[in-house]
């Protein structure tokens, strides 16, 4: 999927949706996005966990009066980290590799609502996230001399990740417009492999990297108003 094709992806949900009125709304989110960057099968390195920030606006679409579709427009950071040994020169270095990857993403989400626009709700649909930057940051030290080394890996990756995506939130209504308070919870995971080509995460130097395939995983912690 392209960009001119995510962007057309946007256009076609947003036509296909209800007509503006009472059931429509819109709302500002944002919070952190707890990620890392699964690989299989077990590598002889792991990554670990990573957080950062995401947010952006979300649009919301009633189909019923427990069924709502919500389609949300996030830039998310993703990544992890991990800590690895290389020889530098004539040293061998202790460092933390941080790999950084930043989507814009699109996520057609169904709400379930039980108790109407107040209370608990559920989500799932998926989460379409084009790259945006991508990068890994060496940092480490040898003999008092740190080492800092930061590449640009976007060339490695997939344009596109597509994933699945379900959490659940909690809404509290602010006056009697409308209006609300909401936090939700997501879980992200990709359903492809999002590396283009096998170097794109150099997982150990004895074995073939084409052998592995990465995905991302997160957990989306959001704050909100819904308007």
């Amino acid at each position: 999927m392209t960009r001119s094709s995510l962007f057309a992806l946007v256009v076609l949900l947003a036509a296909a949706a209800p007509g503006a009125g009472a059931s429509s709304s819109f709302c500002l989110k944002g919070g952190l996005s707890h990620a890392t960057i699964l690989i299989d099968p077990d590598p002889p390195i792991e990554f670990d966990n990573t957080t950062r920030f995401g947010g952006g606006l979300g649009f919301s679409f009633g189909l019923s009066p427990q069924l709502t579709l919500d389609l949300d427009l996030l830039y998310m950071m993703k990544g992890a980290e991990t800590e690895v040994s290389y020889v530098y020169g004539d040293y061998e270095i202790d460092a933390e590799v941080k790999t950084r990857l930043d989507y814009a993403t699109v996520s057609p989400t169904l709400r379930i609502t039980p108790m109407g626009e107040r209370g608990i709700y559920f989500l799932g649909g998926v989460e379409i996230g084009y790259i945006l930057r991508a990068r890994a940051r060496v940092e480490g030290s040898a003999l008092g001399i740190s080492v800092e080394q930061e590449e640009d890996i976007k060339e490695g990756l997939k344009d596109v990740d597509t994933s699945l995506r379900v959490g659940a939130g909690f809404q509290f209504p602010l006056g009697d417009e409308g209006r609300a308070f909401l936090i939700e919870g997501h879980y992200v995971h990709s359903l492809q492999d999002i590396a283009e080509d096998a170097d794109a995460f150099t997982v150990s130097d004895d074995v073939p990297t084409e052998e592995y395939t990465a995905k991302n995983r997160a957990l989306y912690i959001f704050a909100g108003i819904r308007l």
